[in-house]
């Protein structure tokens, strides 16, 4: 199995906005962000999430002959019957996951889809469906080869590259680096000056 398999279940800053509408995208990176603490309803919980970048590869950025817009999307890593990712992997390739099927997540590199992106009222965008490609239908290859770094990769020291966007106007190895795997969980850390024992501290 691949870096980013799961399993299906029940139950950047200062840089122009990718613009909203349907666009022909290719997914160009898969960015693993390690175990995050989200919050939902008010419930705190721990979830492995990953970093999805598409390139909207007829979308050039204004002012320049050969830069496509890229715009990301933060998912679990989650192909639960609710999960975004699983019904964004369904409706792209028009089939239904089979319940308790593995799938490697990393096997997205390099589709084509239909990304739908809308603007909030602010003007920034966010990726709100992908759908599958209509026969027929022109289309670019990506500027990007499509790539993904895992966790590991990333400890070890390999960079993100600076085109990759923010998320929430913060730099996504900054965010990476809050990940249980790398800082470890705020409720367990060892306070100045208490008294821990080491088998407290997780990492």
């Amino acid at each position: 199995m691949g870096a980013f398999t799961a399993k299906a279940t029940s139950g950047s800053g200062g840089t122009e906005k990718a613009p909203a509408g349907n666009h022909p995208a290719i997914l160009v990176a898969i960015v693993d962000m390690g175990t995050q603490q989200t919050e939902y309803q008010g419930t705190q919980k721990w979830q492995r999430r990953g970093y999805f970048v598409w390139e909207l590869v007829t979308e050039k950025v204004s002012g320049t002959k050969d830069r496509n817009h890229v715009i990301a999307l933060d998912l679990a890593i989650s192909l639960n019957e609710k999960a975004k990712l699983r019904k964004f992997i369904e409706s792209r390739t028009g089939k239904k996951i089979e319940e308790g099927a593995e799938l490697d997540v990393d096997t997205e590199l390099g589709q084509k889809c239909l990304l739908g992106v809308v603007s909030n009222a602010k003007g920034y965008p966010r990726v709100e469906t992908v759908s599958a490609v209509p026969k027929g239908l022109p289309f670019p290859e990506p500027q990007t080869k499509p790539f993904a770094i895992t966790l590991a990769e990333f400890r070890g020291g390999t960079p993100i590259p600076d085109w990759v966007p923010y998320l929430f106007g913060e730099p996504l190895a900054d965010v990476i680096a809050r990940c249980k795997e790398i800082a470890g969980d705020p409720a367990t850390r060892p306070v100045a000056g208490g008294d821990a024992k080491a088998e407290d501290i997780p990492f």
